[in-house]
């Protein structure tokens, strides 16, 4: 049966903070992985060709020369790999993949980039499944939790575990069922469910524990322990670094700075640069997981070159001394702690702002003092920061 693989590379990566599926396990970016996987089945003779679905913008530098030689929308040789651009949604991406695929195409895997170690015997699993006369074929997971469905924070009732499970990537079709099923437009969570709503039957094979989706980062940071020292070798290597900064409020202004964000107020914080107190502590963090000394060794605040300065512009500098240094940022975390002004409004724009510049997930919290102390006798602010990053060769 003439088999191809659609990849699902195509999201933007809200949950996790950055394009996640660009993120790297071991060395390799997550979307690399699953490429490595379906070329293998293609060398095998399972599957005739790959179609890689990636953001609209990404088709040029999605992937390094090295890994996929095609032109976009092109075929390079062994194995064959086309790149198309994705939707708005799951469900267009793979329906933009789709229209890659071949007529002649008989069977058509669809995984998800998110999943890096699917095996090769999961794959094949489902695709011998449609072979041996299956419409679609999904790998599912028992339950090992009790269930409950919940209305707000409220139990209504314990379900049934037996009756379900949770499915997984990579799922196979019948090509001309797949197209049927996206002729509707919907979108849903997974191509089965598509499947099923045109009435055709969907079975399941056995799925992995291993076959982790990474959402969060905090789910890259389990795949690597998975990994492990003896598989991810002695050439990749997590570090961990931690920052503080606190500054006083000064002059009378309009706006403080804050990760890069002009937030309204009646104080600005007082620096030898612009005061930006989060970026500092993020700049640290960094600095400190890398080995690299710290701010003020950089960007002393005796030298008149940084009077004023942009913190963002500075935080850049230091992310291009880690890349230097093969770093490569997995995620930091940043607790700012303030009695004003009030941060919860500005929490996404300054997690869009960091992650700009750093290309990790940037995860940022905000509390209050409770009137205590200097802070909250809002005399400043001050900034907490962890940062995770890892070498690789």
């Amino acid at each position: 049966m003439n088999t191809w693989a659609i990849i699902v590379a195509a999201g933007k990566g809200e949950r996790f903070g950055s394009m996640k599926q660009l993120e790297l396990l071991s060395g390799k970016a997550l979307t690399e992985w699953s490429l490595e996987l379906f070329s293998r089945l293609v060398e095998d003779g399972l599957v005739e060709g790959i179609v890689l679905v990636v953001p609209p913008d990404g088709l040029g530098t999605y992937l390094p020369q090295e890994k996929v030689t095609n032109t976009p929308g092109g075929t390079s040789s062994t194995p064959s790999v086309h790149i198309v651009a994705g939707g708005d949604s799951r469900s267009a991406s793979v329906r933009s993949g789709l229209a890659a695929v071949p007529e002649r195409a008989e069977a058509v895997v669809v995984h998800d980039a998110a999943r890096p170690l699917a095996s090769p015997e999961l794959a094949k699993s489902v695709i011998n499944a449609v072979r041996n006369g299956a419409s679609a074929a999904i790998p599912a997971l028992e339950i090992v939790d009790t269930m409950k469905e919940v209305e707000g924070s409220k139990v209504l009732r314990t379900l049934d575990r037996t009756h379900y499970v949770t499915v997984q990537t990579p799922q196979a079709f019948r090509a001309n069922v797949l197209r049927r099923a996206h002729e509707s437009g919907h979108d849903t969570t997974d191509d089965a469910t598509l499947v099923e709503m045109i009435g055709e039957d969907v079975v399941t094979v056995p799925g992995e524990r291993n076959n982790i989706k990474v959402t969060t980062t905090d789910d890259l940071v389990r795949l690597n322990r998975l990994m492990g020292p003896e598989k991810t070798g002695p050439m990749s290597k997590l570090r961990i670094g931690n920052g503080f900064d606190m500054h006083r409020f000064g002059h009378r202004d309009s706006h403080l700075v804050l990760g890069g964000i002009n937030i309204p107020h009646n104080k600005s914080l007082m620096g030898h640069s612009d005061a930006d107190v989060l970026t500092h502590a993020v700049i640290d963090a960094l600095l400190g997981a890398a080995g690299l000394g710290d701010i003020g060794h950089h960007f002393p605040d005796t030298d008149p070159l940084w009077s004023g300065a942009d913190s963002i512009e500075m935080l850049r500098q230091v992310v291009e001394m880690l890349h230097n240094q093969s770093y490569h940022i997995v995620n930091i975390d940043v607790t700012a702690i303030a009695e004003s002004p009030i941060l919860s409004p500005y929490i996404v724009s300054i997690q869009s702002r960091l992650s700009e510049v750093t290309g990790g997930g940037i995860n940022v919290k905000a509390t209050s003092p409770e009137g205590m102390g200097a802070l909250g006798n809002e005399e400043g602010i001050a900034c907490l920061a962890s940062a995770l990053i890892v070498m690789v060769a």
